[in-house]
């Protein structure tokens, strides 16, 4: 990608050019079409021994990123990511995660970046060295369903209703494949006691109530460029049955961004259409009954 270098302030400017396809919002219709998106990569380098650490001075408190391989000193080398390791500017410190905290992309490629005057050239390769798409997709290996944030808003949303909470969202099946979550303490410190659980089945209960929710269906894979996913569950308690059924997908389609679609979308993104850049539009949609099924969660509590 074309690239601005400036080695006496340490600073870089990249620009990445692509086609997307997108849905726009013109007066009464909406219309499919395909848009220049043009991302600029604004950055300031610095080096921590041979270590090359990328961050933005104008965002202190944002995480930079962490490269090794080049030439002490010198950017203008082939560096390979660290996709485990941040950098924190405020500090000057390097912070490694471990290895359970990277998505299955994160954890079975890695990123190569070619840093010359004029130019930023971005490669991938698997852990044996073949290169890779990034426009591939990739399977999630993330499957313990019931230990996701999605559970941790599904119990709260039990929670809500005995504390009279007014719930606003709360209702984003993606969080399904969101790992990091920790079911057991979120439930301890809420009063919650769990009975049974595996990866796909929960059933615990609060304030005398029993709740159970089983992921019948869970798919989720992801690119550079696209996120999928598909998520099917089932809660139950003794005043009744939820049933969700529900698909994400960041890539929009000709076939979805149609009028009678337009529930599936949020068209609160600006795009540049033929130099008008007033066009709300949006790259993605929405389809199944997530409000719907929260709604029906707060049915099922008896207070």
């Amino acid at each position: 990608m074309p690239m601005n270098l400036d080695e006496a302030n340490r600073s870089f400017l990249a620009f990445q050019i692509r086609d997307e396809d997108v849905c726009i919002q013109k007066d009464e219709s909406i219309e499919f079409a395909t848009v220049k998106d043009t991302s600029h990569i604004n950055g300031d380098y610095a080096f921590i021994g041979d270590t090359l650490v990328a961050f933005n001075k104008k965002d202190m408190d944002s995480y930079g990123s962490v490269f090794v391989g080049g030439k002490n000193g010198q950017i203008k080398n082939r560096w390979k990511m660290i996709n485990l390791c941040r950098y924190i500017p405020k500090t000057n410190t390097i912070k490694c995660l471990d290895r359970s905290d990277l998505n299955s992309r994160e954890n079975s490629m890695i990123a190569y970046y070619e840093f010359t005057q004029d130019s930023l050239f971005v490669s991938f390769t698997d852990l044996n060295g073949n290169e890779i798409d990034p426009y591939a997709m990739v399977k999630d290996e993330f499957d313990d369903y019931t230990n996701s944030y999605y559970m941790e808003t599904n119990m709260y949303v039990v929670l809500a209703v005995h504390q009279g909470t007014v719930l606003g969202g709360f209702d984003h099946p993606e969080e399904t494949f969101y790992g990091g979550a920790d079911i057991e303490k979120y439930a301890s410190t809420s009063n919650i006691v769990i009975n049974s659980r595996d990866k796909n089945h929960i059933s615990f209960t609060f304030n005398g109530q029993t709740f159970e929710m089983e992921f019948t269906k869970a798919f989720h894979s992801s690119s550079f460029f696209r996120e999928y996913g598909e998520v099917s569950a089932v809660m139950r308690s003794d005043n009744g049955t939820c049933t969700l059924d529900y698909v994400f997908d960041s890539q929009m389609t000709l076939e979805i961004c149609r009028d009678e679609n337009r529930e599936l979308m949020e068209f609160n993104t600006e795009y540049n259409l033929n130099g008008d850049t007033s066009n709300l539009g949006t790259d993605e949609y929405h389809m199944g009954n997530a409000t719907e099924f929260k709604e029906c969660i707060q049915r099922l509590v008896k207070k």
